[in-house]
């Protein structure tokens, strides 16, 4: 179950402050910001066209107390490289070689617009 979203006036979670971090993944260096504790059911979650991954952090801040949420700025978006090849088959194989590499297990996947393509 995904917690209830609050409005910037409720502050329900102590939040720890985020974390930013870099892996590489099919030749290039992906961005993404971590929340939550390592010991949580892994969330992640891709933002639509023109965005990047800080568009989460409201959702983020507030499930962090319930999942290890990981935000991604996928390729040629935010602080990730940019890239010659923009194919769902590119952008699923990016997110799938992430899951690897941090060895999640079982992550739960969430994304918006262009996100939520590649999450289906």
């Amino acid at each position: 179950m995904l917690p209830k979203i609050v409005s910037k006036g409720d502050n329900p979670v102590t939040s720890k402050q985020p974390q930013d971090r870099f892996i590489t993944v099919n030749g290039l260096r992906l961005h993404y910001v971590e929340w939550g504790s390592q010991d949580l059911q892994p969330i992640i979650l891709l933002h639509g066209g023109m965005a990047h991954a800080r568009v989460w952090d409201n959702f983020a801040q507030a499930a962090q107390s319930l999942y290890r949420v990981l935000s991604v700025d996928q390729r040629g978006h935010g602080d990730s490289d940019r890239a010659d090849d923009y194919s769902g088959q590119q952008h699923v194989s990016d997110v799938a070689s992430l899951i690897k590499q941090l060895d999640l297990n079982r992550p739960i996947l969430m994304g918006h617009s262009m996100g939520g393509r590649y999450v289906i």
